[in-house]
């Protein structure tokens, strides 16, 4: 994955972005701030008898009844550590903001300054820590590489009017047009330009845009579009559908490029990411831990945080960003990315790191026991390493993972997902114990899945399973 390179003020600006994603995160995933509104100022000035202040990042919470919280950040992202100079020009900033906490970030802090700390106990050091760019965790690159943003270049649209009774659709009207919905009179130029929309924004939603390279592409469309009321007339004559069509110019931008990692003291970690479209300027930033993985996407509004995994530009024109697409929901797509990155670890012979993302796995599906699609890849995890612990000739391990195994598809005896990973490793475990000439063992398994099958003789794939090892 790409890095950049930033000047000074690009890291400092890198360094307050990443607190204001993390700070976003923390917030919305609070119990106690879910329901409460907050706002993020980065830069704010406030000048107080004649001296100007600026605020890195000031954040204020309203709990309602007039009571309002605010908390300041300051961001330095310096090599050399801060002196007791900046905290008692930063403890002034506390006291006119006026905030009831106020945050310092920076890598490092010589003694006196964390003295000088101390003395007001409303600041708190945070040291933040620049990781190796060249370090990002798999299932990082695995989820990013699924989000993008899609966004119209051009449109080339034909409208033409199906009127009720007639065989051939009509083009536009000239001359004055009487538009009536429901006996109401309406306009129909913006009438058409509704329908017109909705039509681009389908054929956009149509478009399966997950695995497409950045790029241009053009997509041709046709749709019908109903009337969405009983009684529509154009000059006297019923409107049945309106037919739109043309081509739209679509560009896909990735954020491929990474820019910044930090881990901030009591906090945690933000990955950047930028893209290189030339059409659309975008960063995407990605805090973690969380309960649920989420984007924080740039706009010229600021920055939003969001779990979809494709946003859209509809409208040429206008520059914000319209969020319109969850393909997936957060915490499945965060298992799909630990199973390939497990894989992947098995396959780089990293076994550190897949036990570790096999736990991590196994606390996603802990933390979300009601998701079937979670369940589902903690069945394929499980199943992936016992294969791996059988070449290994770890034996122990290998019989713990199965009973686990087990008792997930005992505590989910409807999930056929898990049943049939169930299945497959009962089968590859008596394939194993047959070329060991284990036949105790053997039999012992196989009747287990004679069992499993039993119990659910409609299940093909359980079936199929003893059907292929009977005999042997």
């Amino acid at each position: 994955m790409a890095k950049t390179q930033k000047s000074a003020k690009a890291k400092g600006d890198s360094l307050e972005e990443a607190v204001q994603i993390l700070e976003r995160a923390i917030l919305q995933e609070s119990a106690s701030y879910a329901d409460r509104t907050f706002q993020f100022e980065p830069k704010k000035i406030i000048s107080v008898d004649g001296v100007r202040h600026e605020i890195d990042v000031y954040v204020s919470v309203d709990h309602g009844n007039g009571y309002t919280a605010i908390f300041i950040f300051e961001c330095k992202n310096w090599k050399k550590k801060i002196g007791k100079s900046e905290i008692i020009e930063f403890s002034e900033k506390v006291k006119v903001a006026p905030a009831q906490k106020g945050f310092f970030v920076a890598k490092s802090f010589t003694r006196y300054a964390r003295a000088q700390a101390k003395k007001d106990p409303r600041i708190e050091l945070l040291c933040v820590e620049e990781l190796d760019l060249t370090e990002v965790p798999s299932f990082i690159q695995v989820m990013l590489k699924s989000f993008h943003i899609l966004k119209v270049i051009s449109t080339k649209v034909e409208i033409k009017l199906r009127l009720r009774g007639a065989r051939d659709p009509v083009g536009s009207f000239t001359g004055p047009v009487e538009f009536l919905v429901d006996d109401a009179p309406a306009l129909w130029d913006e009438y058409l330009k509704s329908r017109r929309k909705e039509a681009i924004e389908f054929a956009c939603l149509k478009f399966e845009s997950i695995d497409v390279p950045e790029g241009t592409y053009l997509l041709n469309f046709k749709d019908l579009r109903h009337s969405d009321h009983r009684n529509c007339l154009i000059n006297g004559v019923p409107l049945a559908c309106i037919e739109v069509s043309g081509t739209i110019q679509v560009h896909i931008a990735r954020p491929s490029i990474l820019e910044s990692q930090f881990e901030i003291a009591n906090r945690g970690r933000v990955y950047s990411f930028v893209s290189q479209s030339p059409f659309v300027q975008m960063k995407a930033s990605i805090p973690q831990p969380m309960t649920q993985i989420r984007l924080g996407v740039n706009e010229r509004k600021g920055w939003k945080l969001t779990n979809a995994i494709r946003l859209f530009i509809l409208d040429p024109t206008e520059p914000s960003m319209l969020q319109h697409q969850f393909l997936q929901p957060v915490a499945e797509q965060k298992a799909m990315g630990l199973v390939n990155a497990l894989i992947f670890a098995q396959q780089e012979e990293v076994l550190e790191h897949r036990d570790a993302l096999l736990d991590e796995l196994r606390q996603l599906a802990a933390g979300h026991p009601a998701d079937a699609d979670v369940r589902e890849k903690l069945a394929m995890g499980l199943f992936t390493t016992i294969n791996d612990a059988k070449l290994e000739a770890a034996l122990e391990r290998r019989d713990a993972l199965l009973d686990e195994l087990r008792r997930l598809a005992a505590a989910w005896p409807d999930d056929a997902a898990v049943r049939e990973k169930l299945a497959m490793g009962l089968s590859n475990a008596v394939e194993d114990a047959k070329q060991k000439e284990a036949l105790e063992r053997r039999d012992l398994l196989l009747e287990e899945l004679r069992q499993l099958a039993a119990a659910y003789p409609s299940d093909a794939k359980v079936q199929n399973h003893l059907q292929a090892l009977e005999g042997i």
